[in-house]
């Protein structure tokens, strides 16, 4: 995945409000990192954990092209959730 296309928008928010900030070496540097989101079967059972699953990779996805979506837990338990996850993932991206 690559940057969202509303990161821009962050990019110059922020530079206006810290001076030092150099747009390409953040990007850069953001391109770079793996971030990981692990849930597990418990995180399953409530509509609220599920909920707070999607808000932490959309959020996530905003900033971070490159995120890791693990279940840790039974498989199949977990296989619709990461499918779910993943879209919401890439859709925050440029090319989904």
């Amino acid at each position: 995945m690559s940057l969202a296309n509303f990161f821009y928008r962050a990019e110059q928010s922020l530079s206006q409000t810290l001076q030092a900030v150099n747009p390409d070496k953040l990007r850069n540097i953001l391109e770079k990192k793996l971030i990981a989101i692990a849930f597990d079967d418990k995180s399953l059972e409530s509509m609220n954990s599920q909920i707070i699953l999607e808000l932490i990779v959309n959020l996530t996805a905003r900033l971070y092209p490159q995120i890791a979506i693990i279940h840790a837990g039974e498989e199949h338990k977990g296989e619709v959730v990461i499918n779910q996850l993943n879209d919401i993932a890439k859709s925050m991206s440029w090319s989904s």
